[in-house]
């Protein structure tokens, strides 16, 4: 096993919760050298304690058990301290590489033997025994953790404040909708060229303004036309005027907090685990649809009915603490129409939109190529109820909105 990993997977095993989730496949086997040592250490100290154990806790444990010479003294001591400076990785992602280190083991074991059985019948009959009753013992205690809803008058009052609400850019729609916060659902839509990606750049700019981090997945268009979008926007000037200006101090500022994937794909659960990892105020998905499930409920499904799955798993994610925003297309229906509704979401009446807080349908004038007037339908807000109608104005060498 890879030492970073090995030393990772010892710090999170001071967490009696995880150590007990991942207790049956735990052997020292698994491990090299020193961490070997220490993980049986741990696994004495969780059963006797069933507490969680600090990093020192074990270190004066270790050297009490097993007194190092004057230089191991000092070995050791940057062992520990290697685990203590690692990286934490979400839970659930160790223990996918425990159960695969675990099932390779086994393996080696299962290849061992089985020169046994060959050679001497019930030297290897009797490993095979005693490796099946291993087996047995070595599940993962999968955890369901339920969080309780607070009934506290104040956190839930602060909780519906608009002052911990997320603002729009556009101030008209912000005046609609009042800002969006963590759990937040949101489809935006149109047909194709009609400033779905410039909207969302307007609104993910005006998120780093106030300081959100935003994770955007870049799905459809190439990543760096995306980002030059956001430049774009952030700086209020065109390809030309940047290419003379000298002061970016603005989009430096800014683009620390936006941390953005050019990737095709890509399945909601590597989403909604890296979300986990990178906790993101704000998620941007686009396109939505063009996402894939690794774990489908039902093995043979429609589109439509696919798409719905998607969008159930887009609301998962947004529970778990943050916005997001799927981007998708309009139907042919939708085509040079000013009001843009979520019945004309490509395909889907329903199953993509029942699991929306808000839905913004993004239109313009018919057969009219010389105007940018863009015309913005809130046709469906559960957030403050209004299902305003906007006209805004779309600048796309600037690539900025406006009333």
């Amino acid at each position: 096993m890879d030492i970073n990993l090995e030393q990772r997977i010892i710090k999170a095993l001071l967490s009696y919760s995880f150590y007990e989730r991942v207790k049956n496949i735990l052997t020292k086997d698994l491990f090299s050298g020193v961490h070997a040592l220490i993980v049986s250490l741990i696994k004495e100290t969780q059963e006797t304690h069933k507490t969680n154990l600090s990093l020192e806790d074990i270190k004066a444990l270790y050297f009490e058990l097993h007194p190092p010479t004057t230089a191991n003294r000092t070995l050791l001591l940057g062992v520990f301290d290697a685990i203590d400076m690692e990286k934490e990785i979400n839970d659930n992602i160790l223990i996918e590489l425990l159960k695969k280190l675990h099932i390779r083991l086994l393996a080696h074991k299962i290849g061992s033997s089985a020169a046994d059985v060959i050679n001497d019948t019930s030297v290897g009959l009797e490993a095979f025994r005693q490796m099946e009753e291993w087996l047995a013992n070595r599940e993962v205690v999968e955890e369901t953790i339920f969080e309780e809803v607070s009934s506290d008058i104040k956190d839930l009052l602060d909780k519906a404040s608009p002052e911990n609400h997320y603002s729009f850019r556009l101030p008209s729609l912000q005046d609609a909708v009042g800002g969006v916060a963590p759990g937040h659902n949101i489809i935006v839509f149109g047909r194709p060229e009609v400033g779905k990606s410039s909207f969302i750049a307007d609104c993910v700019v005006g998120f780093l303004e106030q300081g959100l981090k935003v994770v955007y997945f870049a799905n459809e268009e190439p990543g760096w036309k995306i980002m030059l979008n956001h430049v774009r926007t952030c700086m209020e000037m065109s390809d030309k005027e940047l290419q003379v200006q000298k002061d970016f101090s603005k989009w430096e500022a800014l683009r620390k907090n936006l941390v953005m994937y050019d990737e095709t794909g890509v399945s909601m659960e590597s989403v909604s685990q890296l979300c986990n990892r990178e906790n993101p105020h704000i998620l941007i998905l686009d396109q939505s649809d063009k996402f894939t499930l690794e774990n489908s409920s039902r093995s043979s499904i429609s589109r439509t009915e696919r798409l719905a799955e998607l969008y159930v798993a887009s609301r998962g994610i947004a529970k778990g603490g943050r916005v997001v925003f799927n981007v998708s297309q309009a139907s042919a229906e939708a085509h040079d129409h000013r009001e843009v509704t979520y019945d004309m979401l490509d395909y889907s009446k329903t199953g993509k939109a029942a699991e929306a807080d808000l839905i913004i349908g993004i239109g313009k004038d018919a057969g009219i190529t010389e105007t940018f007037q863009r015309y913005l339908t809130l046709s469906k807000n559960k957030i403050s109820g209004n299902h305003a109608f906007i006209t805004a104005l779309f600048v796309p060498l600037t690539n900025t909105w406006s009333v």
